[in-house]
């Protein structure tokens, strides 16, 4: 059984029926003809469900590569589209990860002895 792992660190399933879905999306967002779409999806997403369905651990990103090549050779268009999305979803998951990330680190408090004793300094260059 195959696992994919998210962009987000998730852990999901491999799915071939939304790899085929995905292409579709994006041949019909290029608009390519319905039967030459089929044609596409059968052949690329055939190809790239055959080689990450042996695998145990696969990358959402190298799925998402993989795609994007075969799809390049079959159809410039889709792939210009393909490639878009990605960078959208990456984005996004970049989003995420800062946004889990990011905690205000603590501030050193001074003391009061730092303090006066800045304070006694300047006051002996003023004079």
């Amino acid at each position: 059984m195959t696992t994919v792992i998210k962009r987000g660190g998730s852990r999901q399933k491999f799915s071939p029926s939304k790899i085929k879905k995905a292409i579709a999306s994006a041949l019909r967002s290029a608009k390519v003809p319905k039967k030459k779409a089929d044609v596409i999806v059968a052949q690329v997403g055939g190809s790239v469900i055959a080689l990450f369905k042996k695998r145990k651990l696969v990358k959402a990103t190298e799925i998402g590569k993989a795609v994007g090549t075969r799809l390049a050779t079959k159809s410039k268009a889709a792939a210009a589209k393909w490639r878009r999305q990605e960078k959208i979803k990456t984005q996004k998951a970049t989003k995420k990860k800062t946004a889990k990330k990011k905690v205000a680190p603590k501030r050193k408090r001074r003391t009061a002895k730092k303090t006066t004793k800045k304070r006694v300094v300047r006051r002996k260059r003023r004079k």
